[in-house]
């Protein structure tokens, strides 16, 4: 009678996926509105989904660079909120980084070339999986109370 009771259940996992996927949007999306309207720079799709954007010979370029670096910071509260445990961080953090490069090939129309893109990819994937694994493990070591407090 209790709720999900078998260790593998495929559609909570293809539900935290897709929550994971779209408030990590959500969230980067935002920090960009914020960052590029700062900069004056243009807001476009292509701040999220082209690789050839994020470049080091232009302030957009070190400020899309800067705003990803902020969002895996970011988006390790989502981790601990939406996964909730340790051992399963690098695997939804690799499964959001692959659905990523999936959205910016099919955006691009081509396999993402640029060398600055795949470094913050890892830098990111580096950052969200420590951070996260740390925040769980945090949280998992809480204390259990097991008295409750008398009802007067």
């Amino acid at each position: 009678s209790s709720f999900r009771t078998t260790t593998w259940d495929p559609l909570l996992i293809i539900a935290q996926i897709i929550s994971l996927q779209s408030l990590s949007y959500l969230l980067v999306s935002l920090a960009l509105i914020i960052a590029l309207a700062l900069t004056g720079s243009e807001i476009t799709l292509d701040a999220i989904l082209s690789d050839q954007e994020i470049r080091m010979d232009a302030v957009s370029g070190w400020t899309l660079a800067l705003v990803w670096f902020l969002h895996a910071f970011l988006a390790i509260p989502l981790l601990v909120l939406i996964v909730q445990r340790a051992k399963l961080i690098l695997d939804f953090v690799l499964t959001m980084h692959g659905i990523h490069l999936v959205a910016v090939w099919i955006y691009r129309k081509q396999l993402p070339t640029g060398g600055v893109w795949w470094l913050l990819q890892l830098v990111h994937a580096l950052i969200m999986t420590l951070g996260g694994e740390w925040a769980c493990m945090r949280r998992e070591m809480e204390p259990i109370m097991m008295t409750a407090k008398p009802k007067k």
